[in-house]
This record gives structure tokens, sequence and C-alpha cells, in this order.
């Protein structure tokens, strides 16, 4: 009988969450954003994944989430990259 060895993933999942609404504050929340991922690879960790939120003053400010993991991509030499939630235009 053959052994089935199960390998379990982790993943990290980002927004840009921030209380800081200024140009500085989102610069900062990508460049830690950015940190942690490199981190996260060094670790083991198998997938990031990034969501869409717009128009969430003091939640989140993944506005281009593609932009990013385009980002995230080039940076990083083998963790996955996904992206998690897309909004559509409201009716």
């Amino acid at each position: 009988m053959a052994t089935i060895m199960q390998h379990m993933k982790f993943s990290l999942i980002y927004e840009a969450q921030t209380a800081d609404p200024t140009r500085a504050g989102d610069q900062r929340v990508f460049e830690e954003t950015v940190e942690q991922i490199l981190l996260a690879e060094e670790c083991g960790f198998d997938v990031v994944w990034a969501v869409e939120h717009t128009a969430l003053t003091m939640y989140a400010h993944m506005s281009a989430p593609e932009t990013f993991l385009a980002y995230v991509a080039g940076a990083t030499k083998r963790i996955g990259i996904g992206h998690g939630v897309i909004c559509l235009p409201p009716s």
C-alpha cells in the first residue's frame, strides 16, 4: 500500500488595512505588506492573496490588487499569488 503524503498549505490575505488614510499612510501599509510577504515566502508560506476594496476610507486601501500583486510577483521567487475579491460597480 502506497503512503500518501499530504501537504498543508498556508496562505496570507491582505486588504491593506490602515487607520492613516494619507498618501504616506498608504505607502507605509504597502511597504509593510511587501515586507511581510517576503518574510512569509522565506518562512515557507505557499500563497498570498489580495482583495479589492474601494470607498472604505478608514478600513482598506487595496483599490487595485492586480497592480500590487504584479509588484509582489516581481519581488518574490516562489510564493503563489491570488486575487481574492473583485468588486463590481454598484447597480
